[in-house]
């Protein structure tokens, strides 16, 4: 039976995802799934340590893919979506026009308005 966790084992992949990730964006790196897959195998190494087996953690991490399937696949299609919307001149224009419709005096109204009732 595979032994728990300490606090600082289970946050050292965390640390250490946004300690490589605060490096890249310095660095002005575009490569952000770098420091991503390391903080993977730093976790996958802790687990390994911990007791898991490699048969284990391999079914883990093919079933946590298997449940961002629909997530990843709705980000995809906004992102072709967006693509599609700027390419074709729609978000320029949806900018014109709304500012067209932004004029001053109805500004505080539309606010009003607009804003989240609790």
């Amino acid at each position: 039976m595979p032994s728990r966790f300490s606090m600082g084992e289970a946050a050292l992949p965390l640390v250490t995802a946004a300690a490589l990730m605060t490096v890249a964006i310095l660095m002005e790196s575009s490569a952000l799934y770098v420091p991503l897959a390391i903080a993977a195998a730093v976790a996958s190494g802790l687990a390994y340590r911990k007791g898991y087996s490699l048969k284990e953690l391999a079914k883990a991490g093919v079933s946590g893919m298997a449940a961002m399937k629909v997530a990843l696949s709705i980000l995809v299609l906004v992102a072709l979506l967006i693509g599609v919307w700027k390419a074709s001149g729609t978000v320029p224009a949806m900018i014109y026009y709304g500012l067209g419709l932004a004029e001053p005096s109805y500004l505080v109204p539309a606010a009003f308005v607009l804003s989240p009732r609790r």
